[in-house]
């Protein structure tokens, strides 16, 4: 192969490297797990009762190792989220900051993570602590969803 052939060759695996890379940056693999919910729990609580669904509280401590185990294997478990996602409003709060820690208060926490379902209104209907892998977390969902459900 000729200086001038090696040469197109280069450019060419260059030009390739700089397409798949832009390709990657403008689309981004789609976020897995739940979509937890960014406005206040009151706000939760009104988008709860208008698309009719229970409300999903996780209330966590940074330093709290299963919170830290929850977020990184469960919460981003892609069957985790398809589930959490159809059947309730999804939020997450630091118990010792601002409104979690109200809440923690409020709600009587003793320990994290604290995993709290409420029916569409507010109401406390069952409280979990500790860390569950993946599929336990989906029958944990399953079994407040039903409890939620018949309730109504």
């Amino acid at each position: 192969m000729g200086h001038v052939a090696m040469k197109r060759l280069a450019i060419l695996i260059m030009s390739f490297g700089v397409f798949i890379t832009i390709t990657r940056a403008q689309s981004p693999e789609p976020v897995k797990g739940i979509h937890f919910f960014t406005g206040s729990y009151q706000a939760a609580l009104q988008k709860a009762q208008a698309e009719h669904k229970p409300v999903f509280i996780n209330i966590y401590a940074t330093w709290c190792a299963p919170c830290t185990l929850l977020e990184s294997v469960v919460f981003t478990n892609k069957k985790v989220g398809i589930y959490y996602d159809a059947h309730f409003i999804c939020l997450s709060l630091d118990g010792e900051q601002g409104e979690g820690a109200q809440l923690a208060q409020d709600f009587g926490i003793q320990g994290y993570p604290s995993l709290i379902y409420l029916n569409k209104t507010g109401t406390t209907m069952i409280y979990e602590a500790g860390y569950r892998g993946p599929r336990a977390f989906i029958k944990t969902g399953a079994g407040a969803f039903a409890r939620l459900v018949n309730a109504e």
